[in-house]
């Protein structure tokens, strides 16, 4: 659940039910640029090399955020994001 935004973030609210796509990346490298922002040199996963993988509060970037559907529970929407990446980086 969205508790503050940042300075300039915009399309999301206070309150809203979010998921966090784990995997931070630079977004200004050639990877990123390229949509393979899992190859960026600086990639970090929140929780395995960026603190905050069980933290009651976590900051983000806003691009790592997105609105959660409201028929998936909290349970699905924890373990969605990490399963999707491994299958991602698969894919990639």
């Amino acid at each position: 659940v969205v508790e503050a935004l940042g300075a300039g973030v915009s399309g999301l609210s206070l309150g809203e039910r979010v998921v966090v796509n784990p995997g931070v990346s630079c977004g200004r490298c050639e990877a990123c640029l390229d949509g393979a922002d899992n190859l960026c040199e600086r990639y970090l996963l929140i929780g395995e090399s960026r603190w905050g993988g069980e933290a009651e509060l976590v900051v983000v970037p806003a691009a790592n955020v997105v609105a959660a559907p409201p028929e998936l529970s909290d349970e699905t929407l924890a373990a969605l994001p990490v399963t999707y990446l491994t299958a991602w980086h698969m894919l990639a």
